[in-house]
């Protein structure tokens, strides 16, 4: 589910990501991800203390 979510920001642009390995891949936040001000999670999900935690640490809200 991770990789999903991923991927779909990196397809809108939000983030970039880099392999560094077979095994790591690095996630940059882009110039326009740098614009997002909130994130909303829809549904119950095992991510959402990650998500809450990430946004909480990038001074973002979460709902």
């Amino acid at each position: 589910m991770a990789n999903s979510i991923l991927k779909r920001l990196a397809g809108k642009g939000f983030i970039a990501m880099r392999r560094v390995n077979a095994r790591n891949i690095h996630y940059l936040v882009t110039p326009d991800g740098r614009g997002v001000t909130g994130v909303v999670l829809v549904g119950e999900s095992d991510l959402e203390f990650l998500v809450e935690w990430c946004a909480e640490k990038s001074g973002l809200s979460f709902r």
